[in-house]
């Protein structure tokens, strides 16, 4: 087994005094074949081997969880040069779309990237992702229990010193609602309306910065091609 796809659940195991090399060999072996098999034995392993407290057993399966997601997502070669030239197509018609004001784009439908998934967590595990792990577990562990958001992308370049092509990102909880309403294709009118509405506000000035933030997530979503045209 490959410990880099894992090194958050590792480091969260010394953190705590838990020899998690050996509960992952138990657990998965070499082959991760089955995810949900997989997490269920951590947590009986553990469980029954450790005298673990609830908090820490909950946070070793979520990160375990999410750098077992991680993991499976990764191409292989071939895939990988497919993405790329994919990746090129979408980044030309990226270009063209910015060039648009918000008027012109309100009834063009959009979709989220299926090179994108967006996820959510109780705890703040994401890091940008960089050859420096910047992660700081102690502040995690001080944070305690909260609303996390990130999404995991499938791109072109491969990494081989992190050992794949998917890469992470933390997200704002504007920026993961707002996502989750291109899970199908909609016109961007219909997304910005129904945005808008989800949350209160009392006065026309609160309506109008609510819509011009909108307008900006929208924007910062093509451009990062988390959200493409769909014909």
């Amino acid at each position: 087994m490959d410990t880099i796809h894992f090194w958050r659940t590792i480091s969260f195991g010394e953190t705590i005094n838990l020899d998690i090399l050996e509960i992952l060999k138990k657990v998965s072996g070499t082959n991760f074949d089955n995810f949900e098999t997989d997490l269920k034995n951590l947590f009986s392993i553990v469980n029954s081997e450790t005298k673990l407290n609830q908090n820490y057993l909950e946070m070793l399966c979520e990160i375990q969880a999410i750098e077992m997601k991680k993991f499976r997502l990764r191409d292989v070669e071939r895939t990988i040069e497919k993405v790329f030239r994919e990746d090129i197509r979408l980044s030309a018609e990226r270009e063209k779309l910015l060039l648009m004001d918000h008027k012109s784009l309100n009834n063009i439908r959009f979709i989220l990237n299926p090179m994108v998934e967006i996820y959510e967590s109780f705890w703040e595990w994401t890091v940008k992702e960089s050859r420096q792990k910047s992660f700081n577990l102690e502040n995690v562990l001080k944070e305690g229990k909260g609303d996390y958001y990130f999404l995991f992308e499938r791109t072109g370049v491969y990494d081989q010193w992190l050992d794949t092509n998917v890469f992470e990102y933390p997200l704002t909880q504007y920026q993961y609602f707002l996502l989750q309403l291109f899970g199908e294709e909609r016109e961007i009118q219909s997304v910005t309306n129904e945005f808008i509405e989800t949350f209160d506000t009392f006065t026309l000035e609160e309506e109008q910065e609510l819509l011009i933030l909108t307008r900006r997530l929208i924007k910062e979503h093509i451009f990062k091609k988390h959200i493409i045209r769909k014909y």
